[in-house]
């Protein structure tokens, strides 16, 4: 018996389908993007390539994260910022009382790092109020290969959303620090994305990423 044109078409489709099923099955996987760092909701990873370039977007694990408290590793999606051999280098800090900067105490007991810090919540607390007194912060900025990758927030999202709420918690829990200036080893690599939110390698707690943990480079994106 003869299959008319559309059964054909069909049977075809149908083949294609189960053959691209297969494929995703072994070599690729379909990811979902659950945040709003990156403008798509799905990427088509090749599983185990590792990225090559600046630009490419990839998926790799994250592991016992301070803010996540994951005791499993979480799977994040982002843009290769850097590769090996890019300098890192971070920018800003400072922080000035009218046109006087302030020192940089290394006392233990109250570092420049804590006072950042403070300054910082005291600001997010009550801007308006903050804004009367002569007081400058320069946001603290990561660039990697001469390039910005953007400023580096000195607390977590989730402080905000408490401060509004009127909920009293401890900062510390919630601190933000900048990755240190270097030289971005073999192996290893800075994950990022443009977004002001984005929780990526420009912050010690996720840090540069390991060629172990990457889960695949993306070949697609919708």
């Amino acid at each position: 018996m003869k299959l008319k044109n559309n059964q054909k078409k069909f049977l075809f489709a149908s083949l294609v389908i189960f053959c691209f099923g297969l494929l995703l099955s072994s070599n690729y996987q379909i990811m979902e993007n659950h945040t709003e760092s990156l403008p798509y909701k799905y990427v088509v990873l090749e599983k185990g390539k590792i990225p090559t370039k600046r630009g490419q977007v990839f998926a790799f694990k994250v592991r016992n994260n301070s803010q996540y408290h994951n005791d499993k590793p979480l799977n994040f999606i982002k843009l290769v910022g850097g590769i090996a051999g890019d300098e890192i280098e971070v920018r800003g800090g400072e922080v000035f009382f009218g046109e006087n900067m302030l020192p940089h105490n290394q006392d233990d007991s109250l570092t420049h790092d804590d006072l950042f810090h403070i300054i910082n919540l005291a600001k997010l607390s009550d801007s308006e109020e903050f804004n009367k007194k002569k007081i400058t912060i320069v946001d603290k900025e990561v660039f990697v290969a001469g390039s910005l990758i953007g400023v580096v927030k000195p607390y977590a999202k989730k402080v905000e959303e408490l401060i509004k709420a009127k909920t009293d918690f401890d900062a510390k829990k919630f601190r933000l620090h900048a990755i240190e200036s270097g030289k971005i080893p073999a192996r290893k690599f800075f994950a990022y994305t443009p977004h002001k939110d984005s929780f990526d390698s420009r912050y010690q707690e996720i840090g540069l990423i390991d060629e172990k943990d990457i889960i695949g480079t993306a070949i697609l994106t919708f």
